[in-house]
């Protein structure tokens, strides 16, 4: 998911506004979540959640969410977020964290049902850290 840094997600301090960039962060976590288990989800919590610096104004923020465990009917998402300066193509890493979203069936009632989640099998290397 690409988003770029606007006047309306700016600080008063010039920098991104933190609680936009965990906003960012929880949509795209929910996409990853939602589309492993294709029913709708709904975030637990948050963990680990850390910004190593804030980005400014016309960076280019790249938020990037995959599953990271399943469990009977909740999934861990992990979520990184770069910013990149559109002139030069430079990156930077600069915030990430931990997901936790439980599968729901919605309806009208009160009796929202949890869902079981698909299991989920690590494919790469990477993907069994």
């Amino acid at each position: 998911m690409t988003e770029l840094l606007l006047p309306s997600h700016i600080s008063p301090n010039g920098k991104a506004f933190g609680g936009q960039i965990m906003a960012w962060m929880d949509l795209c976590a929910g996409m990853a979540a939602k589309r492993h288990c294709r029913f709708p989800v709904v975030t637990v919590s948050m963990d680990d959640l850390y910004f190593r610096y804030h980005p400014s104004m016309g960076e280019v923020c790249i938020i990037k969410a995959k599953v990271t465990r399943a469990f009977k009917t909740s999934m861990e998402v992990r979520v990184t977020v770069d910013a990149e300066n559109p002139f030069t193509g430079k990156m930077k890493s600069f915030c990430g964290g931990y997901f936790t979203f439980i599968s729901k069936i919605m309806n009208n009632k009160s009796d929202n049902k949890k869902v079981p989640v698909p299991k989920f099998t690590p494919k790469t290397e990477i993907e069994y850290q």
